[in-house]
């Protein structure tokens, strides 16, 4: 390496050390060594982060040394090489959090509200179904409609009177966390008011794969203005400057959303 450095010019620098690696975040990784003349490897760096490195300069010798770092899905024979089409890597996982829901958003509750809005007609909507048993348990009354047709009714007046309005139950989390590099041109915009997924645009809109999409449950039955579907919860970045490597996890919560405040997609 005496030798080349030597004849090296003021223009000219040499690669002395190529070091891959696996990160299993990431994957591979590729830390180049390069040395030359300041202005070789200034101007030379301007290519390395176009391509989407992470450079590290040293000019406190006779000849300026720079360590770059690249990462991701490369090219092994030639990392250096811009990512005309970066593939970015994909983690998904559904977890559940418990949560307490209205007894009349059980979907057995809203069909009987709706049957109840049918059977009497104009006027007779799902909420003054609901206000009608809460008023009943509120003031120790009987229900004003006859409960025969509508059995949840008295169910639902029963465990008010005791102070039950609600019910515990799983609420459904699906979770994607994605890795990329800058250089990678599809990187997502946050929404100032993120909208309501139905299951089939969220498997759409984000290519989810179809082993993710057969985890989905299907939309069961919804309160009055409000849909089921997925509201994104989380959208968050981390970036890691020596890996040139951007992070994103992406949450989204399956329950009935209020269509008044958020839009449907």
């Amino acid at each position: 390496m005496a030798t080349e450095l030597g004849q090296l010019g003021t223009s000219n620098y040499v690669l002395t050390r190529s070091s891959p690696s696996f990160d299993p975040q990431v994957g591979a990784v590729w830390e180049m060594e390069y040395v030359g003349s300041r202005d070789a490897i200034r101007i030379a760096s301007v290519g390395w982060l176009q391509s989407g490195g992470k450079v590290r300069i040293d000019e406190s010798g006779p000849l300026s040394t720079a360590v770059v770092v690249f990462s991701g899905a490369r090219n092994p024979s030639d990392p250096t090489a811009p990512i005309s089409n970066e593939q970015p890597t994909d983690r998904y996982e559904l977890r559940s959090d418990r949560v307490e829901v209205s007894l009349f958003d059980l979907p057995g509750v809203v069909a009987e509200a709706s049957a109840y809005s049918a059977a009497f007609g104009e006027g007779a909507t799902p909420s003054l179904y609901r206000s009608q048993i809460e008023e009943a348990a509120r003031s120790g009354t009987a229900l004003p409609f006859w409960t025969a047709q509508f059995p949840l009714a008295a169910k639902l007046l029963a465990r008010l009177s005791v102070g039950q309005d609600t019910f515990p139950t799983t609420r459904l989390n699906l979770l994607r966390v994605r890795s990329f590099t800058t250089s990678y041109n599809q990187q997502a915009r946050l929404d100032p008011i993120p909208p309501i997924y139905s299951t089939s645009s969220l498997v759409s809109l984000f290519a989810l794969p179809t082993t993710v999409a057969a985890w989905l449950p299907a939309d069961p039955p919804a309160p009055p203005g409000t849909a089921w579907g997925w509201l994104t919860t989380d959208n968050s970045f981390s970036y890691q400057p020596k890996l040139n490597l951007i992070e994103q996890s992406t949450a989204w919560a399956f329950a009935a959303w209020d269509t008044e405040l958020y839009p449907r997609v």
